[in-house]
């Protein structure tokens, strides 16, 4: 039992890093189908072993799986495995890509097979740079990478390769948690809730020009409005549920209870209204535009007036709050001008609202 029961995995993977990555993938649920050769894995024969055939290292890297032996060389072991292959899940291979193309095993043939297929190859160097035929090992890898120079530095001044299939290891754990979400993005749905919030927007931003928790050359997928779109394209949405804001919730609460004109006069604005008070965080705004749509360029007009003004102050006085002020008048002004358009940014954050208080 586990979270991949039910899908079908084919691996025709050898040696450490390919099987330790399936392995994983067995311990999950999933129905792993090992192809050997006639001969067997290699690592069958290392080590020392009570049984035959059945090495330490095999052992530890092929738990949670079945397996078979096919020559995919012969006519009838090809059209075994692509039996296998129509009704599987996952393909995950480790040897060259030019070596499946000469199986005839390329994604080209099997993806007609199985569409639904994900092929997943495991293998040393990227097939658009100069090493794309070579083949690859642990030590190759440690070599490339200067490893052993470091573990010199450790000891004697001599280079020595790290005793540990390492760089196996590393890969596979990744092949092992792109393969499962993977899966994942097949088999479940996602829930995706938004917050149109400017101060969470920025601090994201910020975080991007850092560089801290978002890839400075991804796209800006994290801005809610662009990630909720990524979403839906990449996933299989069922339902889409908009839930209101803090604000938004409170303020039908109010128009059911008050004169309409009154709590819009009240609370489109940060003056006077009930519903907010300022966050240290927030950028420098005057009005709402959420809530009315024909009233938005007007408001978005005096917020990008309100913002220039506070940037203009917060020159004189970025000396002595660290460009506090400076930062948040910037963050008024920018985000006012797509309220200009009929488009609305809600600039207000909510922290001290308590979760039982949440729509």
């Amino acid at each position: 039992m586990g979270p991949l029961e039910g899908v079908k995995v084919i691996d025709m993977t050898t040696v450490l890093m390919g099987p330790y990555a399936t392995q994983m993938l067995g311990d999950y649920g999933a129905d792993v189908i090992k192809i050997e050769t006639l001969d067997g894995d290699v690592t069958r024969q290392i080590g020392p072993t009570r049984h035959p055939g059945m090495g330490p290292v095999f052992l530890n890297t092929n738990r949670s799986k079945r397996s078979i032996c096919l020559d995919l060389k012969k006519p009838a072991g090809r059209e075994a495995v692509l039996r296998l292959i129509k009704s599987a899940d996952v393909l995950v291979y480790n040897v060259r890509p030019q070596a499946m193309a000469r199986l005839n095993l390329g994604y080209d043939v099997v993806s007609k097979i199985n569409p639904r297929l994900i092929y997943a190859g495991v293998f040393g160097f990227g097939q658009d740079g100069p090493y794309a035929a070579k083949p690859a090992y642990d030590d190759l890898i440690q070599g490339a990478t200067a490893l052993p120079a470091l573990m010199a530095q450790t000891a004697d001044g001599v280079p020595r390769y790290v005793p540990n299939a390492l760089v196996d290891r590393i890969v596979a754990a990744r092949e092992r948690e792109e393969a499962y979400s993977r899966v994942l993005e097949r088999l479940y749905g996602y829930q995706l809730i938004t917050r149109n919030c400017v101060s969470e927007l920025l601090a994201e931003l910020d975080a991007a020009l850092l560089g801290a928790r978002v890839d400075v050359d991804a796209s800006p997928n994290f801005v809610p409005a662009l990630s909720a779109l990524v979403v839906k394209e990449r996933y299989g949405v069922s339902e889409i549920v908009r839930i209101p804001s803090h604000r938004r919730a409170r303020l039908a609460r109010l128009y059911e209870r008050e004169n309409a004109l009154r709590v819009f006069v009240r609370e489109s604005n940060t003056i006077t209204s009930t519903l907010y008070w300022r966050n240290s965080r927030d950028s420098t705004f005057l009005f709402f535009t959420d809530d009315v749509v024909v009233t938005r360029p007007v408001f978005g007009a005096v917020n990008l007036v309100t913002g220039v003004a506070a940037s203009a102050v917060g020159l004189v006085t970025a000396p002595f709050d660290r460009g506090k002020r400076l930062r948040a008048g910037l963050r008024g002004a920018f985000f006012s001008l797509p309220e200009l358009a009929f488009v609305n940014l809600r600039k207000g954050s909510f922290d001290y609202v308590p979760r039982s208080s949440l729509p």
